[in-house]
Parts: C-alpha cells; structure tokens; sequence
C-alpha cells in the first residue's frame, strides 16, 4: 500500500514538470521576435528623421544588411520597434547621385554613421538623423575611390568596354543597357567606380577590336574624383571637361 501511494505521488510530480517545462518552452517561443518584422503589432514606434536632401537607409547591424527603414529626404520614417532600456545602435548609408546613378555613401566616422536611442515602452521615440553639411565640409570629396564616366559616340551600332588588365569592368548600378555583356552602346554612357590603386597603365577600352589605353586620354585616376572620358565619332579617346570633386556642394541627390 505505501510503495502504491509512493508511486501516485510520484506519477503527479512527473505530470507537473513535463506541464511546467511545456510552458517554459512555449514562453522561450512567443519571446522570439524579430525586430525587423514590420507587420508585428505594437505601441512602441520608432521615428527617423531626415534633414538631408538625399536618401538615408537605417540598419540594425553595422554589416547593414536588412533595411529597417528608409527616410525620404527631408521626410522621415516611422516603424513598430521593441522597446529597451539601453541605448540601440542604428547603422546609416546615404545614397547620392553621380551622372543620374544611384551610388551609396557609408561615412567612416561614427558620428554620422551611426545614431542610438532608447526606445521607451508604448511611445514614438524620434530620432534624428546626421545632417552631414554639419558634419562634412562642403569641398571635401565624400569618396576615396575614383569614378570615371565612359561615353561611346563612335559609330551606328559599335559597342565598347572598359578593361582593367584582362578583365572587363561591369558599370555601377546598371549605368548602360548592356550592362549584362559589360558593353556600352553606341550613344550610352556606363559609371565605373575604380578601386583605389589600380594601375591606370592596365586600363583600356575596346572598340571593335581595337583596344585602346585609357592613358591616351587621361594619365592618372583622382580619388573622390568624377573623370569623364568620351570615344569620339573617330573612336578616338578624349577626355571631357576637367574632373570633378564628388562633394555635398556638387554631387548629386537621389
């Protein structure tokens, strides 16, 4: 009879842990939220605002891959956000204009790249975004690397491409029609970003089969520069106006 009574006390004590520890899991599991999901219900909001004239994409990791939001220039952005006590860190890309392309911007100094905040419960926390004309000089080059500008005006239906050693250069953003071949059209102009050090001397552009030195046209890249190189009606190479500092008092906004 006492080892019959052991045993029922012992049964009940089993049912009660496997019940406790089935709700501790379920109560791991509804914790799990994403704090990139938009469509989850919440009084606790976020608010982005934007002073600049171009647009700014907020990260939550500094590897800025998932966009949490995207404040319009001179607008802002607002999004349900779990709250904390602690400061979160936002991580910022801006994104301008060169020659009608939109290329991004990721400043290297943490006072414009970056903003925190605590974000209270069941309140809209705004938050201002960095004005870069009061962080960044307006003649100083936003960019290190150099950008060039590649015009075809030769022939009726000639294609050419830019070259660096043996490999042929995709444009930036989709610049030309032909981007997938890494062509430029006759009457298109590609955007090319030059990664800091490159030899100039291995560069050229083919036209037809004819390659030829982009040092016939301009001697040496310019970091944070915009160079602009035209294939003339002869296929000859020119370089086009003078290069053009990528600064806040030149560039473009998107």
């Amino acid at each position: 009879m006492k080892q019959r009574w052991i045993l029922k006390i012992f049964g009940v004590m089993v049912v009660l842990l496997l019940v406790s520890c089935t709700d501790f899991f379920d109560m791991g599991q509804e914790q799990v939220i994403s704090f990139s999901d938009p469509s989850r219900p919440s009084s606790t909001r976020i608010k982005f605002n934007n002073d600049n004239n171009c647009v700014v994409d907020i990260y939550g990791t500094p590897s800025r891959g998932e966009i949490i939001a995207s404040a319009s220039p001179y607008g802002s952005a607002v999004r349900s956000w779990l709250p904390t006590n602690d400061a979160f860190v936002f991580y910022l890309t801006y994104h301008f204009k060169i020659e009608g392309i939109s290329i991004p911007y990721t400043p290297t100094s943490q006072e414009i790249s970056i903003v925190t905040s605590t974000i209270p419960r069941d309140q809209e926390t705004t938050i201002q975004l960095p004005n870069l004309s009061q962080a960044i000089p307006a003649n100083v080059p936003l960019f290190t690397e150099p950008y060039i500008l590649i015009t075809n005006n030769y022939g009726s239906t000639t294609t050419a491409s830019f070259i660096n050693g043996t490999t042929v250069m995709m444009p930036v953003g989709g610049s030309s029609s032909s981007t997938s071949g890494g062509y430029i059209n006759r009457g298109e102009s590609a955007l090319y970003k030059i990664s800091p050090g490159t030899n100039i001397s291995m560069c050229s552009i083919m036209v037809l089969a004819d390659q030829k030195p982009l040092t016939s046209a301009i001697t040496a890249f310019q970091g944070g520069y915009l160079q602009r190189v035209t294939i003339t009606s002869t296929g000859t190479l020119m370089q086009t106006g003078t290069p053009t500092p990528l600064t806040l008092s030149n560039i473009g906004y998107n």
